[in-house]
């Protein structure tokens, strides 16, 4: 699981995926596994399956404030701001600073479409 997150921060998305699919196969309990996912999912542009990742990690680590966090953002990217700002200002209540900025910027309504 490790391994998989350095490899996100280091913008490696297949050698994180490999690592991550290797990391779950082996311990798919492990919340950091699912929350690994959720940003890769969420990367991908699956939403969807990132958010399901976020829910499996809160189920097990209800406070997990990255995990609020994440799921806040694609929440809002998907237009459920109402879910989006309880998610994001939980995390920001837990100390992810960027979760208190993001929380104000969800609210706000969308831009509109070009022509």
């Amino acid at each position: 699981a490790a391994r998989c997150g350095v490899r996100i921060i280091l913008m490696d998305t297949a050698g994180a995926w490999r690592d991550c699919q290797t990391a779950f196969d082996q311990a798919p309990q492990l919340s950091v596994t699912r929350l690994n996912r959720g940003v890769l999912f969420m990367q991908s542009g699956e939403a969807e399956r990132a958010v399901a990742e976020f829910d499996s990690v809160l189920t097990m680590q209800p406070t997990n404030a990255i995990a609020l966090s994440n799921r806040g953002v694609v929440n809002a990217s998907l237009g459920r701001i109402d879910a989006a700002r309880a998610d994001l200002d939980a995390a920001c209540k837990r100390g992810v600073q960027i979760a208190c900025a993001r929380s104000r910027i969800s609210t706000r309504p969308p831009l509109p479409s070009a022509p």
